[in-house]
């Protein structure tokens, strides 16, 4: 932008005109943003964070505005983020000294636990002995008691209320799955507990 100074004349005395010049710089492109999120049992230890970033211009830094320490370069290493939100800001300074930056949003969600097997499991009665009341989660450890059982080894059997009447049962093995309730797109694996009845 040009702008032109005319000074008043005295008289009829004048002086030339004199242009100055006002230069507006572009600001670098730091890219548009689209947030990212995880289940907690994510194992993805480099995660690029220019996967979160479109159009930005090359050349910027990565900055790590929580302090989580998991940034390196351009990649955080995402298994070793706790449940919660993360920012981490891309920023360019160009040679004209203009500077911007963009913040990709990182959210680790909690994932459902369906727990371990315990050490008791293959649980055995005898015909007689066995009860007609069995709590199944005692075959596991460490579980979030919200899902469905399912009698075979995965969720396609019949579901079966918990507890279970093993009374019932003749003598043979018998295979119980639990399929713990996802929140929201996280889930967790199927378990597969077993009761033998002798």
């Amino acid at each position: 932008y040009n702008f032109t100074f005319d000074v008043d004349a005295i008289g009829t005395c004048d002086d030339e005109l004199v242009t100055v010049q006002i230069i507006i710089n572009d600001l670098p492109n730091t890219g548009t943003a689209t947030p990212y999120v995880v289940c907690e049992t994510t194992t993805d230890t480099a995660f690029d964070l220019f996967n979160q970033l479109s159009g930005n211009d090359a050349g910027g830094i990565w900055s790590d505005d929580d302090t989580t320490g998991v940034l390196t370069g351009n990649t955080i290493d995402l298994s070793s983020l706790p449940v919660g939100t993360y920012n981490y800001t891309y920023s360019i300074t160009d040679a004209n000294t203009c500077s911007n930056s963009t913040t990709v949003t990182i959210t680790i969600l909690e994932a459902p636990e369906s727990g371990t097997v315990s050490p008791n499991n293959p649980l055995a009665f005898c015909l007689a002995t066995a009860p007609s009341a069995y709590n199944l989660f005692d075959l596991l450890d460490g579980e979030d008691q919200t899902g469905t059982w399912y009698i075979g080894t995965d969720n396609t059997g019949t579901a079966t209320a918990n507890p279970v009447d093993l009374s019932v049962l003749a003598v043979g093995t018998y295979n119980f799955t639990f399929d713990v309730d996802a929140i929201g797109t996280c889930d967790d694996e199927l378990v597969t507990v077993q009761i033998i009845i002798n």
